[in-house]
């Protein structure tokens, strides 16, 4: 394994900017190449000297073999390019073109299918990584968050700030914010404020002409397609706008399951005529597995109602008991908490006593569960909202 590594940068905005390029061994001629490809993928103040090929694991080697879902039968990149500036980002799409190298963007890698880290052509990654800047401002109720930071990282800005602040995003904190929300990006809070794409008031980011564009510079249908659309498609995407969304001070959450033996059967066929309907402040979230309830390997169907509440959980019961009632919700049930420590409920993660004020670190924790990371976790859930 091999580091590539640029100490110094002679433009005058930006000082020691660095980037890291990893990739499989390769052999010395084919890294001697490489530095005169770099020539043409860099802009011209880069010096070359600085340039230094040194024998390494470097962290960029988990993440490429360890961290993602990847096999020795699958193609490896042949390098990993992450920017530290966007300076260093900006003549990256038109130049690597001219070099028969396929561009992967990844921002977080969470793709269930691994589109942004292997391909069945030569390639190389473009790791937002080290773009992770989140500026919130909490005066206009908005953010400037950059790709590579991740959905928990967000929401920890965003609580440091204001626990009466949020942003609609899936439940799974490690998901990069670059891939997350150019795909839309939906979770919980859906109901009541839309997908994440809803949410962005506007973007940064990087033609193929190697052009730094933003909403007004790149109209209303190139802006609609990196809402949504997937934006890898169409540029690189350096940073997205966000608008906040306004939550209560406390929100409630409950996790109730019911079997076969608890009439699960006629609940989830209430829930399909009755959840659409509910005030957009609740979510309910239906997920149903087999599971073996004795010790005679009698097996049972589950199904798990997991609910977000904006408001407190004496109005969450008294409203589900008059409109679903055959859910049976107690206050026992219940749990109030901040919207943050929400989203950390969801998550599976447990509610230890160093989450309890302010924003929970383990939502910095930029590491993968692989056992919320699955390839079957993407259809688990059914939704039914308006």
């Amino acid at each position: 394994m091999y580091r590539i590594q640029a100490a110094t940068y002679r433009d005058s905005d930006v000082t020691d900017a660095k980037f890291i390029l990893t990739g499989i061994p390769l052999p010395m001629p084919f890294l001697n190449a490489l530095k005169t490809i770099l020539n043409s993928l860099l802009t011209q103040s880069l010096e070359l000297s600085a340039l230094q090929i040194i024998p390494h694991i470097p962290l960029y080697y988990n993440i490429t073999y360890e961290t993602f879902d990847t096999t020795c039968l699958q193609p490896k990149n042949h390098f990993l390019f992450s920017p530290q500036c966007m300076n260093l980002t900006s003549n990256q799409p038109s130049r690597v073109l001219k070099h028969s190298l396929q561009m992967k963007i990844r921002s977080g890698g969470h793709d269930y299918e691994g589109i942004s880290y292997w391909s069945e052509v030569p390639f190389f990654i473009l790791d937002m990584f080290n773009l992770r800047s989140i500026k919130v401002n909490i005066e206009d109720e908005t953010a400037w968050v950059q790709a590579g930071a991740t959905v928990g990282e967000m929401l920890y800005k965003i609580a440091e700030k204001s626990n009466t602040h949020g942003f609609p995003v899936g439940v799974c904190p490690t998901m990069g914010v670059g891939g997350h929300l150019s795909g839309g990006g939906y979770g919980y809070l859906m109901r009541k404020y839309g997908l994440s794409v809803n949410n962005i008031v506007d973007a940064q980011l990087i033609d193929v002409n190697g052009r730094v564009l933003n909403r007004e510079t790149i109209g209303k249908d190139f802006f609609w397609a990196i809402t949504g659309g997937g934006a890898s498609s169409f540029g690189v995407v350096l940073a997205y706008k966000i608008k906040l969304v306004r939550v209560p001070a406390k929100v409630t959450v409950f996790d109730v399951h019911r079997t076969l033996e608890q009439n699960a059967t006629e609940i989830v066929y209430r829930y399909q005529h009755v959840a659409h309907k509910l005030p957009k402040e609740i979510f309910i979230r239906l997920t149903m597995m087999v599971m073996n309830i004795t010790e005679g390997n009698k097996m049972t169907i589950n199904a798990s109602f997991m609910s977000l509440f904006l408001g407190d959980s004496e109005t969450l019961v008294s409203l589900m008991n008059k409109r679903f009632p055959e859910l049976g919700l107690k206050k026992k049930d219940c749990k109030e908490m901040s919207f943050v420590q929400s989203y950390i409920k969801w998550t599976n993660y447990a509610l230890g006593t160093n989450c309890d004020i302010g924003a929970p670190k383990v939502l910095l924790n930029r590491a993968y569960n692989s056992t919320h990371l699955t390839r079957w976790h993407s259809s688990k859930s059914r939704y039914r909202v308006t």
